[in-house]
């Protein structure tokens, strides 16, 4: 026996090993990757930051109204790691090592797995253990979460997930370390709040350790993950809602859902061709077609296993957790989001995965459907391989990946379409800037929010481009107008940077026409929305030194000295502080 249980242990050790190998030489080449993809800037720009105060101003920081110290605290962890430069492919490498140590734990989480029913009991082989997790760690759907550092956030998440899960496992077999996965699940909100609805899966592994759902041990167990999941809805339900008003009608809301749960599903178990970025939802091309074969696959165990009642119902609510655990994503939490994006399958799609597993090893049993079954599941971990290979290199580049999203997307979303535009505009491609923008209309939008940023960006994008024409006059008015309206949070959602631009423009116009008063005004609407730190205190000055406010001129001066000591504008405030100062002071003397 003891032999036997070692043989196990040397197993179950080299095929860990086999699956953090297969996921790492997988993921290596996007250490060779770009750092500037997205929203990776407000992730690593203080990665220099030498100072205690700086170092947890990082760490707390909000980014992008999302606080995640554990993320960043992690980035740091890269710094003290990695030489400069080396620092671009050590964060890159970082993300492949926690999303191939995901893929370990998950692999012990299939090994401690047990399916009671009808007195029987179903477990996996190492074999098939490595297997559900090689599906998952070569998954395509796991590039975006890997090659994209900004998204270290799902491959911790991951982490922190089957950690929980091993824990909780252990604990109710043991009575063993209750406060562990207790104190992981209150982690995983210093990660992002995806976790949000771990106590079904609490629930769900306590009817398959224990054979019931509440009995008093299992309530004892599951209410501090309930109440912890209660508090952080509370947290979270306004800044969840608060930008969804008006965002359709219940049945648009509804079909979006739908719409998005079908996406999930398809791209989850056939992912032919995945998207670098949102795609687009538009409600007169929207199919429930992968919708609908979901419910029939959520039906096929209530049909299937009829006699085998225990089985049934945990293969049911097994499935089921998919749609529940996608709900913050998937318009439930944020309703009316027309959004989805292939990282978020991170988590959910392991309750698509394990029952298929489980089924699978039921039915191999049969020495007539082994090699059927066995040869199969090597075909599709092969075609999910290639797949992963092939879509990785998108992922290489901030240019590459924004080609590729408007290029392999029928119908992209409109905030890429908006990032091509600006680009073309960045690089003074005028003309594909405004033929980009007015690519996307108003009415091809799925809820009157998205109609409205729509809008406003063909209006700002035209006035920027008569900026630049002779029609700078009109396009000064138009930019000033619009500013005027508060439509700054928008601007700032669309891309970063985009309303800095906006506004710069105003700025100037208005001060060449000496309204100053406008101008300061503008400026200081858009401190709070701007992504840059920098940028805060650049609009903060600008608008202090209209004002002639000189003391608060100089003391955000003295901070923008302190924090960015290199800044293009700093002498260029100093001397006009010290003009303003100058021209005060010889007034007050006559």
């Amino acid at each position: 026996m003891n032999i036997r249980i070692k043989r196990l242990k040397q197993t179950d050790l080299l095929l860990a090993s086999g699956i953090f190998c297969a996921a790492v030489l997988l993921f290596l080449q996007s250490v060779f990757f770009d750092v500037d993809i997205f929203d990776d800037y407000f992730y690593i720009r203080d990665l220099q930051t030498d100072d205690l105060p700086g170092v947890l101003e990082f760490i707390f920081t909000p980014v992008l109204k999302l606080r995640s110290p554990l993320v960043q605290l992690s980035f740091l962890a890269d710094r003290v790691l990695w030489e400069k430069g080396l620092l671009s492919c050590g964060v890159h490498a970082g993300n492949i090592f926690y999303h191939a140590a995901g893929a370990v734990l998950l692999y012990f989480l299939c090994r401690k797995l047990r399916l009671r029913f009808s007195g029987k009991s179903l477990h996996l082989t190492p074999v098939w253990c490595a297997a559900a997790a090689l599906i998952w760690a070569l998954h395509p759907q796991r590039v975006e979460s890997v090659a994209w550092i900004s998204e270290r956030k799902d491959v911790l998440l991951a982490l922190c997930f089957f950690a929980a899960l091993l824990l909780l496992i252990r604990f109710i077999r043991t009575g063993k370390g209750c406060f562990w996965p207790l104190g992981l699940y209150l982690l995983s909100f210093s990660i992002k709040p995806m976790l949000l609805m771990f106590p079904c899966a609490v629930l769900l592994l306590l009817k398959i350790e224990t054979g019931r759902f509440f009995s008093r041990k299992n309530i004892r167990i599951l209410l501090p993950y309930v109440l912890i999941c209660f508090a952080a809805l509370l947290y979270l339900f306004p800044a969840a809602f608060s930008g969804n008003r008006g965002a359709g009608q219940l049945w648009g809301r509804s079909a979006i859902v739908l719409h998005n749960i079908g996406n999930y599903f398809q791209s989850a178990v056939l992912p032919g061709k995945l998207v670098p970025f949102y795609p687009m939802y538009h409600p007169a091309e929207s199919t429930l077609l992968y919708t609908g074969l979901f419910a029939l696959l959520l039906c096929l165990p209530l049909v299937v296993f009829r006699q085998q009642r225990e089985l049934r119902n945990i293969l049911f609510l097994t499935l089921l957790l998919f749609p529940v655990m996608l709900a913050p994503v998937c318009g439930f939490i944020r309703i009316g989001n027309a959004d989805w994006a292939d990282r978020y399958n991170l988590l959910p799609s392991c309750f698509l995965l394990l029952p298929a597993v489980f089924l699978l090893r039921k039915w191999s049993v049969s020495p007539h459907l082994r090699p059927v079954i066995m040869a199969g599941t090597a075909v599709y971990l092969l075609y999910l391989t290639v797949q992963t290979a092939c879509y990785l290199p998108v992922w290489r580049s901030y240019k590459s990946v924004l080609t590729g999203s408007v290029e392999n997307i029928s119908r992209p979303n409109y905030r890429i379409v908006f990032l091509a535009s600006f680009c073309a505009f960045i690089e003074k491609d005028y003309p594909l800037a405004r033929d980009t923008a007015l690519t996307v209309k108003p009415e091809d939008a799925a809820t009157p929010a998205d109609r409205k940023c729509i809008a406003l960006f063909r209006e700002t994008m035209t006035g920027l481009l008569e900026m630049l024409s002779p029609h700078q006059e009109r396009g000064g008015r138009r930019l000033t107008a619009v500013l005027l309206t508060d439509p700054q949070p928008t601007l700032a959602m669309i891309a970063s940077g985009y309303l800095d631009v906006v506004t710069d423009a105003a700025v100037y116009w208005n001060l060449k026409h000496n309204k100053t008063q406008t101008a300061a005004l503008l400026c200081r609407k858009a401190v709070p929305h701007t992504h840059f730190p920098d940028k805060k205190l650049v609009y903060q000055i600008k608008a202090a030194l209209l004002e002639k406010d000189l003391h608060t001129a100089a003391n955000t001066i003295r901070i923008l000295q302190k924090r960015f000591p290199q800044h293009v504008l700093l002498k260029d405030f100093e001397r006009q502080l010290k003009t303003l100062t100058t021209t005060t002071d010889q007034k007050n003397e006559k």
